[in-house]
Formats: C-alpha cells, sequence, structure tokens
C-alpha cells in the first residue's frame, strides 16, 4: 500500500492537508497484466524505451485509477467503488500525483514497488520499476 500526504488549495480557496492511499490486489495485477499487450512488464519496459510520453500517461491514469481506493472505518475493507474514483479523478490530489508520475521517474517507481502486492514482488507476472 502507498500513503502520499497532499497539501492543496480546494477550489474555494481553501488550504487543505489529507492522507490518500493506493494499493492492487494480486487480481487487480493480474488483470492490469494481461490487459496489458505483452503483459504489463514488458509493456512498462517498451514504452519507456521508445519514450512514448503517450503510452506512459494513459498506462499511469490506468494503474492510479485501479489503484486508488478509501479504506474503511475498520482496516478491513479497502473501497474501490465507482464514486469514490470518480471523486478523486476530480481533484487537485489527482492533479498533483500524475504530474509527480509523469515528471518523476524515481517517484513513479516507487509508486509501482509501493502498490503491487508483496507476494507479486518477485513474480514474473506483476510489472517492475523502470530506473
Amino acid at each position: 500500500m502507498f500513503k502520499e500526504h497532499f497539501e492543496y488549495e480546494d477550489y474555494y480557496g481553501n488550504k487543505r492537508s489529507e492522507d490518500l492511499y493506493f494499493d492492487l490486489s494480486e487480481p487487480e495485477v493480474l488483470d492490469i497484466n494481461f490487459s496489458a499487450f505483452g503483459g504489463l512488464k514488458e509493456t512498462v519496459e517498451r514504452i519507456t524505451q521508445e519514450q512514448d510520453g503517450k503510452k506512459i500517461i494513459d498506462l499511469f491514469k490506468t494503474i492510479i485509477e485501479a489503484a486508488y481506493g478509501e479504506k474503511s472505518m475498520d482496516g478491513r475493507l479497502f473501497i474501490k467503488n465507482e464514486e469514490a474514483k470518480e471523486r478523486f479523478k476530480y481533484s487537485k490530489p489527482y492533479s498533483i500525483l500524475y504530474m509527480k508520475l509523469a515528471t518523476d521517474d524515481k517517484y513513479a517507481a516507487k509508486f509501482l514497488d509501493a502498490i503491487i502486492p508483496k507476494s507479486m514482488q518477485n513474480n514474473s507476472a506483476a510489472p517492475v520499476s523502470h530506473q
């Protein structure tokens, strides 16, 4: 799980500070992996080598939206329903995270490594970071 602290000004000019969470389950990693041409690991490596900015951004959008969720009060659930994802997608923290992932390779690698389940870290079905 990846926790990121965001400080920003909301649309009313109020200063905001909040922690948001990102995580992928094993089934989600497999779904993303198999939807990517040649697998996610190979896709990340290929588009990074090609330096195809559009494809990299599209892939990160998919990953961000799949990984975002809200913890339940008791910590048993990581809720990823469409309502939560839509709220996040149109928020300032989404914009901040998107830009950070698009412009900072080391941060992007850290983010990817943190959201992949530990059980899949050395699995060929899981993506590897591109450094």
